[in-house]
Parts: C-alpha cells; sequence; structure tokens
C-alpha cells in the first residue's frame, strides 16, 4: 500500500484492496509515481532536502527580493510623431516599414502591404483632420472613447493609394487598426 499525506494519492493494493482500480486511476498512480516521494521519503536519486531548501527559498523573510536587472530601460517618445518609413519586400511584394511613437510611450513599428514607402502617408491626426478627410464616422464609439484618451488626442493615421487606417491605444495601451477608408 502506498499513502501519501499531502493531499495526493491513496493506493491500495494487494489483498486488502477492495476494487480494481480503473484506468484513470492507475495513469494517475503513474503520474504519482514519477514525482518525487511524498511524506518525506526520497526517491533513489533525489536529494530529499532540495525540495525543502527550495520551499525555504520562497518563504517570506522580511526582505525585499532582490531586483532582477533587465537591462537598458526602453526609450519612450517626448512626442507623437512617425520616426521613419523604410521600403520593404514581403517576398517579391513591396511594402512599407513604418516606425512611431505615441507620447510617453515606446517606439513600435508596423508593415503597410502591397505599397512602398512612397505611395504611403502616415502621420498623427486630430480629430478635426480626421473629419476633413470623412474618417471620423468610420470610429466606432469605443474608438471615440479611446481617441479622447490618445496623447494630445491625435491618432496615428496612415494611408496608401487603395486603403487607410488609424491607430489608436487600447486600455492596455497597445496598438490596434481600424480600417477607415477602403
Amino acid at each position: 500500500m502506498t499513502i501519501c499525506t499531502s493531499n495526493t494519492i491513496l493506493i491500495e493494493t494487494g489483498p486488502t484492496a477492495r476494487q480494481p482500480l480503473p484506468a484513470s486511476a492507475i495513469l494517475l498512480a503513474i503520474g504519482a509515481l514519477m514525482l518525487p516521494a511524498c511524506a518525506g521519503e526520497a526517491a533513489d536519486g533525489v536529494d530529499e532536502h532540495d525540495g525543502a531548501t527550495q520551499a525555504a527559498a520562497l518563504r517570506p523573510t522580511g526582505t525585499p527580493a532582490q531586483r532582477v536587472d533587465r537591462g537598458q530601460p526602453q526609450e519612450v517618445a517626448e512626442v507623437s510623431h512617425v520616426m521613419r518609413m523604410k521600403d520593404i519586400e514581403q517576398g517579391d511584394v513591396p511594402a512599407c516599414h513604418i516606425t512611431f511613437a505615441y507620447e510617453d510611450h515606446p517606439p513600435e513599428t508596423l508593415i503597410w502591404s502591397k505599397e512602398p514607402c512612397s505611395d504611403v502617408s502616415a502621420m498623427f491626426l486630430s480629430q478635426a483632420e480626421l473629419e476633413h478627410h470623412r474618417d471620423w464616422q468610420r470610429l466606432s464609439k469605443y474608438d471615440r472613447e479611446r481617441f479622447a484618451e490618445l496623447p494630445n488626442k491625435k491618432v496615428l493615421y496612415v494611408a496608401g493609394n487603395f486603403t487607410a487606417s488609424v491607430y489608436p491605444l487600447d486600455y492596455n495601451h497597445l496598438t490596434y487598426e481600424v480600417t477607415v477608408s477602403d
């Protein structure tokens, strides 16, 4: 008989077993045998103090955890602007790689497919400028609410020969695309 007392498994075998184990219980038992031994008994080749040492390291000690250096902090833009537009190819198809940043946010990139940068415009526009382009009415209530929260109340607007999109920030400060002209 194997008994583990820490909310694990009780397996009865031999003459005291009352009924055969279903297949799922057998698989569960095999899985339990692969784990380190329970109730303080070490399995062959397993350091019984290893788990205790690891658990002790996780207990609160009253001192702050050591900070992990994650490298240089990412730079953020002082103002919203298009930083760079560069022609690239996606296979044999031209595309425009656009790097931009919203104020107080790190730079982001997007790829405008099927058109070279010479055919693409990328800029930050206000509500009045979107209304002038007749693109404001294409925004949903949610998009207009997000627009009101944008730095300087301007949104990234990208237009090519065939379509145009805006890229506002969502509640998590991540950009998303809204097609405003087909």
